[in-house]
């Protein structure tokens, strides 16, 4: 307006001192304002110190500056922040205090990487008042302002500050902290009064008289807007409506003009709205549900070029404005398109099913078609077992992220198993054994709850389960007998299953004991005489097979137990073949299928070789000292009692109280003394109708963590139960106990009896 003023001004010739005119073209350009005028924007970077506009630290050190790691940063670099799970360690914000009263839209940048969080905490506030904070994905979306909200601001008091609490996401490092821009929303005027002093000179012969006089100039700028075939739409009021599927032709060709638009939806939907054109900056607004003030979604250059593009998703019913502007309502476009596209919202065939009451049958062998058709949507599904089985169920799909949880039997509260990802997809997966007669409950959700997942599938297999003839033989106690020269058909029927089987010899014998079939890896040890926690021998693989195979000489009269399982406690083996050979003493070999049973004697013979016996160490809750001790990593002191359940270990037992979150308790189980190897661990505690059914052991080697088993503390108490076999380094033989989503129906404790190790064959 300044340059179109001066040029009237001199067109007019008026009789004006070049000084005074230029000065009065200077105040009028640089003059301090009372007045902000819509577009302006004030931008705050992390490099930033002065008074009137500063980048500065609320809380924790100053962050480091760095322009190396990644690119799309605002002018010469950024800082960062470390990320954390929980509460904030470090906060800082942008300042400034020069900015009028008024409403404001409020951005910000930062410079996107995969390292990023997924959740950067931004916190809009009115000086020491906080008005919103917005959760950000600073993975994507770098290198551009991106919209928080439209908010009203007191006389200098425009603050943003950025934390890291609660900021760790999947793969996550850093917090970006870069730059925000504040951009005025009103408050100009289209009518300017300026008030001149000018000098007027007046010559008459003989004499001269000069006169100074004071003229008052008004001049008024107006806005001609330009009359598109949608004029007037400036304002909410006279929005014109748009159908879904349209393209309406459209322009601003007025510096300040605005057109607004509105559409009403019937049903929860998907929307896109997009400018384009030849020429043209643009920007738009996105509000509603029947309001034109509440923003739902914001966008600058997201469409081709320079041009605009809105996607949201499941959005409700309603009445929606569009707001279309030229970026900074500082210039005209002759021409532009504004197009809305409308997706209805369409639940799968198995909706409603977002509450265990609604949960959709799925039968075995079953691969159902579904959909996270909305933002927060969780599917249900339920299965009946009416035989103990186990189950496989599975996700899958394109590209999508998904959670998976099981519940049950008979009570959708009671969590069973979750996973996650199953790699190298972001599907997931849960195999559970040995699942007893129910009805259970599958939960299918999107990772973080922030997405839709347009299609993915969900299946179920389930396989009965069917011991073996020789069940049950999972502890020594119910060991059977096999007899020299034997085959015994077995299996291992379920995740976790053990066989104990027995011989005993009447004189000093050599003894080769072997295990055999299709499909399977089983470990094998041998224990005796007469004691079936004396460790004598242990065997992983006899290749080409991973089947396993013991050979042992001289042993003694007595009885020797045997013990088989599947490596690492993770499939089963149905079925495989357990046979025994003592070549010193008579041969009654005793086949056994399906249908015969033939006996012969035979002499046999064979080479044996001897394993020595391995270290072991048992750690009571009682034990103190620096070789073996019980301690309290997190929490207080558990207490110690023995009047309660029998079955425990010693002379007591410690507990925790159960959880449904996060822990509160952890003790550990520590042995110094024992060299390094490979170790069976075991645990022990007394069982109780009030125990968890889900207790956490953590075995580490030292401060790595090995692996996580969760047990049901309800049954198998009294008697050492494995958790599988670990390879330790010397003295780091570790496990410890929490209480965290340790919580279960009529649960109160989480037992913390004892701990042994066990040294197999290296």
């Amino acid at each position: 307006m300044g340059a179109n003023f001066a040029a009237h001004m001199i067109s007019r010739r008026m009789s004006i001192a070049p000084f005074l005119l230029l000065a009065f073209l200077l105040v009028l350009l640089l003059r301090p304002g009372t007045l902000f005028a819509e577009g302006e924007a004030t931008i705050v970077d992390n490099l930033d110190a002065s008074p009137e506009k500063r980048f500065e630290v609320v809380n924790g050190p100053t962050p480091a500056r760095t322009s190396a790691s990644h690119p799309g940063y605002w002018a010469t670099n950024y800082s960062s922040l470390p990320v954390v799970s929980s509460a904030e360690t470090e906060r800082v914000r942008w300042v400034c205090t020069t900015l009028p009263a008024g409403d404001y839209e409020v951005y910000v940048w930062w410079a996107a990487a995969a390292t990023r969080s997924k959740s950067a905490p931004y916190v809009i506030k009115d000086g020491a008042t906080e008005l919103a904070t917005v959760r950000v994905d600073q993975t994507i979306n770098g290198g551009s302002w991106r919209l928080l909200g439209a908010y009203t601001f007191s006389a200098g008091q425009h603050t943003v500050e950025l934390h890291n609490g609660g900021s760790a996401t999947s793969g996550s490092t850093a917090v970006c902290a870069d730059a925000v821009k504040f951009v005025s929303m009103g408050g100009a005027t289209s009518t300017t009064t300026t008030t001149l002093a000018t000098t007027t000179t007046t010559t008459s012969l003989p004499t001269t008289t000069t006169t100074s006089s004071t003229t008052t100039t008004s001049i008024t700028t107006t806005t001609v807007p330009y009359s598109d075939s949608y004029e007037p739409d400036n304002s909410p009021a006279d929005a014109k409506t748009i159908a879904a599927g349209q393209t309406q032709n459209r322009a601003i060709q007025g510096v300040g003009d605005v057109d607004w638009v509105q559409f009403t939806l019937p049903h929860v939907s998907d929307v896109v709205i997009e400018t384009s054109g030849l020429a043209g900056d643009t920007e738009l607004r996105l509000y509603g549900p029947d309001s034109s003030s509440t923003l739902v979604a914001y966008d600058d250059d997201s469409g081709a070029g320079n041009f605009s593009r809105i996607h949201v998703f499941n959005i409700p019913p309603g009445t929606y404005y569009i707001k279309c502007n030229e970026y900074g309502n500082n210039g005209t476009i002759a021409a532009y398109t504004l197009s809305l596209t409308v997706t209805p919202y369409v639940p799968d065939s198995y909706e409603p099913d977002s509450v265990p009451a609604d949960a959709k049958t799925i039968s075995d062998g079953q691969t159902q078609n579904r959909s996270i058709h909305a933002v927060g949507d969780a599917d249900w599904a339920k299965f009946t077992l009416t035989l103990t089985s186990n189950v496989v169920i599975e996700t899958g799909g394109v590209a999508d992220d998904t959670d998976l949880w099981l519940y049950g039997p008979d009570d959708p509260s009671i969590l069973i198993a979750y996973n996650d990802d199953t790699p190298p997809s972001l599907f997931s997966r849960i195999s559970v054994r040995n699942l007893a007669p129910g009805t259970y409950y599958i939960k299918v959700g999107e990772h973080d709850n922030n997405d839709t997942i347009l299609a993915y599938t969900l299946s179920l297999a389930v396989s009965p389960y069917f011991p073996d003839a020789y069940e049950p033989d999972n502890v020594p106690e119910d060991a059977k007998v096999i007899s020299n020269g034997e085959v015994q058909n077995r299996s291992i029927h379920f995740l976790g299953d053990v066989d104990w089987a027995k011989f005993t010899v009447t004189q000093t014998t050599d003894a080769v004991i072997e295990t055999a079939g299709v499909i399977g890896d089983t470990v094998m040890w041998l224990y005796g005489p007469n004691d079936p926690s004396t460790f004598i021998a242990y065997n992983d693989d006899t290749p080409p097979s991973n089947f396993s195979r013991i050979s042992v000489s001289n042993l003694a009269p007595g009885t020797y137990y045997i013990k088989v399982s599947e490596y690492g406690n993770k499939d089963t083996i149905e079925p495989y073949t357990l046979s025994l050979s003592l070549p010193n003493m008579p041969t009654t070999t005793t086949t056994t299928t399906s249908s015969t049973t033939t006996t012969t004697t035979t002499p046999t013979s064979t080479t044996t070789t001897t394993l020595p016996a391995p270290a072991s160490c048992i750690i009571d809750n009682m034990d103190v000292g620096e070789e073996k001790r019980f301690e309290v990593v997190k929490g207080p002191t558990p207490a110690r009692t023995s009047a309660s359940h029998p079955g425990y270990w010693a002379t007591n037992y410690s507990s925790l109280p159960v959880v449904s979150g996060a822990e509160t308790e952890r003790v550990r189980w520590v042995c110094t003394t024992l060299p390094a190897g490979n170790y069976e661990v075991h645990v022990w505690w007394s069982a109780a109708a009030s125990r968890s059914k889900s207790a956490p052991y953590v075995v580490k080697n030292g401060a790595i963590e090995l692996d996580t088993v969760r047990l049901d503390q309800t049954s198998n108490g009294g008697s050492w139960q494995l958790l599988s076999i670990y390879t330790f380094d010397s003295g780091q033989h570790v496990v410890e106990l929490h209480n965290g989503e340790s919580k279960s129906t009529g649960s109160t404790a989480v037992c913390a009896d004892a701990v042994k190790f066990v040294r197999v064959g290296d």
